[in-house]
């Protein structure tokens, strides 16, 4: 059995990394290393390419005499039993396989964020394509599963609406997680390198640093405010000596300003650092000098979240969000603690996919008015995070348990194993499987962008419940007003109530210590509920208030 991969003449190695970038040049890295393959073929558009193919070749020991080149015009692929494509952009490839034989090989892509019009469309041209039971769309995790799922009977249900057929798509959505060099990281543990990195922070050693990796980006990955919040708490609570370190780098102006006006105003007492990624004093990250690794992403344009994988093969404990491949890659309790997360239940965010799908906003706007009525338990983040801060005992248990798992399950050994088993299941499929064509479906039927709320909602730890309490949380209306003047506080203002309303909503919301959600939207009728609840969701994100399920 032969696999043959897509491969551009984009170099992955970049001082900007986005995680797709990352997990590809790590599987291309992994299957060098551990695939059974004795021939590597890659389908690439020129000599560039394939140079580049054989650089990452050369750098895991393989010889470039075990690489092939194939012209990406040529879809016969002669010799290749399976046609492999880092991203799930396969409809071009499955029409160009139809002009030779379907049963050729099988075709294998893979979802990462999608969230965007452009996947949305992409996914609901699956249907009706020449897309066989042998081919596969991997999943990185059951979260994702879950929306292309949904997306696919989303168009299902509209192909059926419009022209009256029943469309089916025989693909196969296995779950496979990306995984992690654990190796690459064995060094993280050694304590002169974690004493020359806080040497060169000016860092003590007995200060708890706090560590989050990953694009700062408020919008379209994760907002900090959390984090903030529950650092200062915890310091109080517990007086010691925390500090913040991000490594990372901005998308933009705004981001940077929003990420600076944050911590300087939310939590002063405590020192932050930034390292840009790539700084040369630091050519192996900060790992080795973190003691907490923090993640609260609540976005939904996350699709798995490799940094979680990198900080346990560190031997660092986590905290992170229950959310989308988060949890499954975190044992709550054991390797780290996950935090829930709360969204707005299905039918609450149709006016916002109508908005983006007009091309009303921009797909970060989207992203952001979604993520911000998207709840991260501010309460619960507090009280596991005094609780890892303050037991040394706990931190290295988990990080040595997080290291072992890291080891036993998410190493790239086993994750190659893992294609490579579904390789073979598909060639089994391709060999023995009668023809379950699709029915051919017009391929200008309009597209449809569905609630990100009714797509995503297995990403969160659940959906808001009306019957669920609210509490406030800040009593002063000073500080409330600072907090909602925050850049990273308020994204699509137009997806809530008006602003200017806000005293009335708080002033409901006081007259009890916590009061039933349902029971407060019908206090107020004269608001759009849909625009009430999301203010619900957004008030708890930024800690004014507190939801109870």
């Amino acid at each position: 059995m032969n696999t043959a991969i897509s491969f551009d003449a984009t170099d992955l190695d970049t001082g900007t990394p986005i995680g797709i970038d990352v997990a590809t040049r790590e599987f291309l890295r992994a299957k060098f290393r551990y695939s059974n393959d004795k021939i590597h073929h890659c389908v690439c558009p020129n000599q560039d390419a394939f140079e580049l193919f054989l650089k990452y070749a050369n750098n895991e020991g393989v010889d470039p005499q075990q690489c092939r080149s194939i012209n990406p015009q040529n879809f016969e692929f002669h010799d290749v039993s399976i046609f492999f494509r880092y991203d799930p952009a396969i409809i071009k490839n499955a029409l160009a396989r139809k002009r030779f034989n379907k049963n050729l090989y099988s075709i294998v892509g893979i979802a990462h964020a999608c969230a965007s019009s452009g996947i949305n469309s992409l996914i609901g041209r699956y249907i009706g394509a020449p897309i066989y039971p042998w081919d596969a769309l991997i999943c990185p995790s059951k979260s994702i599963r879950s929306a292309i799922q949904s997306l696919l009977k989303t168009h299902q249900d509209m192909v059926y609406s419009q022209f009256g057929i029943k469309a089916e798509c025989p693909l196969q959505l296995p779950i496979i997680p990306i995984g992690v060099d654990t190796q690459k990281f064995d060094n993280n543990k050694n304590l002169g390198r974690r004493a020359a990195i806080r040497n060169i922070l000016g860092t003590s050693d007995d200060t708890i640093v706090i560590l989050y990796v990953g694009r700062l980006n408020f919008i379209s990955k994760s907002n900090l405010l959390p984090l903030a919040l529950s650092a200062k708490e915890v310091a109080t609570q517990t007086n010691k000596k925390i500090e913040l370190l991000f490594y990372g780098y901005f998308a933009d102006k705004l981001n940077e300003e929003a990420f600076y006006e944050t911590l300087n105003t939310v939590c002063p007492e405590i020192n932050f650092y930034l390292v840009k990624n790539g700084d040369k004093r630091f050519p192996d990250g900060v790992w080795a000098c973190a003691d907490i690794f923090c993640s609260m992403s609540d976005n939904i344009q996350e699709s798995f979240g490799i940094t979680p994988l990198e900080a346990m093969a560190s031997s660092i404990p986590v905290l992170v969000s229950d959310w989308d491949g988060y949890r499954e890659t975190v044992k709550n309790g054991i390797d780290g603690f996950t935090i829930p997360t709360y969204m707005p239940p299905p039918g609450n965010g149709k006016d916002i996919a109508d908005l983006y799908h007009r091309e009303k906003i921009s797909y970060g706007d989207y992203l952001g008015a979604t993520s911000q009525s998207t709840v991260i338990d501010i309460v619960q983040l507090t009280q596991k995070l005094s609780v890892l801060v303050s037991n040394k005992d706990l931190r290295l248990k988990m990080g040595n348990l997080g290291k072992l798992r890291m080891q036993k399950e998410y190493d790239w050994c086993h994750i190659i194993s893992a294609y490579e088993t579904l390789w073979l299941e598909l060639e089994k499929e391709r060999q023995t499987s009668l023809d379950k064509s699709s029915p051919v479906v017009p391929s200008d039927y309009k597209n449809t962008h569905p609630d990100p709320f009714f797509i995503f909602r297995e990403f969160a730890t659940c959906s808001i419940d009306l019957s669920g309490k609210i509490s406030l949380s800040i009593t002063d209306w000073e500080q409330t007003l600072k907090r909602i003047g925050l850049k990273m506080s308020l994204i699509l203002p137009t997806t809530l109530i008006p602003l200017d309303d806000l005293p009335i909503l708080l002033g409901e919301i006081e007259k009890q210590e916590t009061t039933s959600i349902k029971i407060l939207i019908e206090r107020l009728p004269v608001y759009d509920s849909i625009k009430l609840l999301r203010t619900i969701a957004w008030l708890a994100k930024i800690g004014i208030c507190r939801y109870i399920p």
